[in-house]
């Protein structure tokens, strides 16, 4: 609005602009400054408009990217939380699950003297292939949480190599390309587009 200001000022001081002395003001002629006067209301209030509009879009924009960073940080906490609990959940569960098998052991141990030998044999044939079955679960269990800690070091160690390594394969292409580049090497510059396709995929999953 100021740019505008000073263009009609400039053009007010060449004579182009403002207002021209009538003998005799008709009707024509106030019509035509009543059309100016709306038209110069209409031009400001769509301007003033933009710009309030231009405001709060830059306000709201400022908020959005503000709020996505900190959600991204509770996102990648919620993620490394998740990551920590998941082994401390499968011990819980088979410390759990340990416990329950004792427990009902020593009470089938001690029911003999209560309640008779008779009535722990007949009890043995059902719950011994159904304790046998929660040992080898707790067992299984046992040797997955074992599995997953040693696959997150080796994911974690393979990383590392893997970087060294596509550091290395980059270092390779980069001198093959300035030899295939070299003046004195014929006929080289044919491989050098076959030589852009190749890539070293490093996703691991």
């Amino acid at each position: 609005m100021p740019l505008v200001g000073f263009c009609l000022a400039c053009c007010r001081c060449c004579g182009h602009c403002g207002g021209h002395m009538y003998q005799e003001q008709t009707k024509a002629v106030h019509c035509h400054r009543r059309g100016l006067y709306w038209a110069t209301l209409l031009t400001t209030l769509v301007i003033l408009a933009g710009n309030i509009c231009m405001f709060f879009s830059n306000q709201l924009l400022k908020v959005s990217v503000k709020d996505s960073s900190v959600e991204l940080s509770n996102t990648l906490d919620n993620l490394q939380t998740y990551l920590t609990a998941v082994p401390q959940q499968i011990d819980s569960v088979l410390m759990e699950s340990n416990k329950t098998v004792d427990e009902v052991t020593r009470n089938l141990n001690d029911m003999g003297p209560l309640l008779g030998r008779e009535i722990q044999r007949r009890l043995e044939g059902p719950l011994n292939p159904a304790l046998k079955s929660v040992r080898d679960m707790a067992k299984v269990m046992n040797r997955t949480s074992v599995l997953l800690v040693g696959l997150n070091s080796t994911l974690t160690q393979l990383q590392s190599d893997v970087t060294v390594v596509q550091a290395n394969v980059t270092s390779v292409r980069d001198r093959i390309n300035s030899t295939l580049r070299n003046p004195d090497c014929a006929g080289c510059s044919a491989y050098q587009s076959e030589l852009q396709k190749l890539t070293f995929d490093t996703t691991i999953t």
